[in-house]
């Protein structure tokens, strides 16, 4: 065995390697005769099989005498999967299905400093000429997807982030509250440019703020959903009322 990587297990073992990992994935601690009665396996044999993983490393010992969790490979690799993932071409198959379910516009954002910078963009039906194009970057509180990835940093960064762009002043505190509370930012520009923004955070395992995505339209898309919306709720409390 190498100290970098652990032994597999021969396999034969690996189904009850894996039912065993698993059920420490789901317990945390677990004895050997929990894990036994887990999986389905004599506690002499699955003792054994713990051996032969905390030999590996794929077990360890946990601070109770007799009892065991994952090894701290795992932890490795998830480390080095987590810095693997491309968040564009994770995220890109669920902007183009959020395009084509609602026909908007729809960007990702990801941090860099006290600014957002767009990485990936698919226009919708009605192109805003003025949005985030690809490599686009606009200061973290401004703007639906922008303010997104800023709402739902740690106050400390937040304030950080303030600080740097000198714009503390323009910050509602109960505004970045509200946001937090539904999970999701609102940026209307109507009056400006007749376009409103809807951004919503993307979170990594930890619950940190990894990205954003922005949806836009025209304040005219906006009506006609908004009527259609009121339409279908008239109509329904009609057809409740004629069958009361």
């Amino acid at each position: 065995m190498t100290a970098d990587r652990p032994r597999a297990p021969r396999p034969g073992l690996l189904d009850r390697a894996d039912r065993l990992l698993g059920c420490l994935e789901v317990r945390g601690e677990a004895s050997v005769a929990e894990i036994a009665a887990a999986i389905g396996e004599p506690v002499s044999s699955t003792y054994r099989l713990i051996g032969a993983l905390v030999g590996g490393g794929w077990v360890d010992p946990g601070p109770q005498r007799g009892r065991y969790r994952l090894g701290l490979w795992f932890m490795r690799v998830g480390a080095l999967a987590e810095e693997r993932i491309d968040l564009r071409s994770e995220a890109l198959p669920f902007l183009a299905a959020l395009r084509a379910e609602t026909g908007l516009s729809v960007i990702l954002c990801i941090r860099r400093g006290a600014r957002a910078v767009c990485v990936e963009r698919v226009d919708g039906e009605e192109v805003d000429p003025l949005a985030m194009r690809l490599g686009d970057n606009a200061p973290l509180p401004s703007g639906a997807a922008p303010r997104a990835l800023f709402a739902f940093l740690p106050r400390s960064e937040r304030e950080a982030v303030l600080a740097e762009l000198a714009t503390a002043d323009a910050i509602d505190p109960a505004d970045i509250g509200a946001e937090r509370a539904r999970g999701w930012t609102l940026a209307d520009f109507s009056a400006t440019r007749g376009v409103i923004g809807v951004g919503a955070p993307i979170f990594n395992h930890r619950g940190e703020v990894e990205g954003s995505i922005g949806a836009s339209w025209t304040w005219a898309v906006a009506v006609v959903a908004f009527a259609a919306i009121a339409w279908r709720s008239w109509a329904a409390r009609r057809r409740r009322a004629q069958v009361g």
